[in-house]
């Protein structure tokens, strides 16, 4: 009977997509790093570096740019490299976009 339940559920399961749709509610637009040892000096400047709970080997660093365009980079301490993919967020006026 365990083993049917376990067949299953892993049936029953399907594959997460890696990243969000563009204006999924809740999701939070990205882009990719061109190299993992850079940033862009166009990223303007770093406002924090924060430390997640969830990953003690990370860092995430904050960076804004002229127009209030907020970028986040994961720097992973093990392989001394930042991760591929940043979080992008960019400002509205306020009004509702959904």
């Amino acid at each position: 009977m365990m083993a049917f339940g376990l067949v299953l559920s892993v049936a029953a399961c399907e594959r997460l997509p890696r990243a969000a749709e563009p204006g999924t509610p809740g999701s939070v637009p990205g882009e990719s790093l061109a190299t993992t040892n850079t940033l862009p000096a166009e990223w303007g400047r770093l406002v924090s570096v924060t430390h997640p709970e969830w990953a003690s080997q990370t860092s995430l660093l904050w960076f804004e740019d002229d127009r209030g365009v907020v970028r986040v980079a994961s720097y992973d301490h093990l392989s001394r490299r930042f991760r591929t993919w940043v979080s992008v967020v960019r400002r509205t006026d306020g009004a509702s976009h959904e």
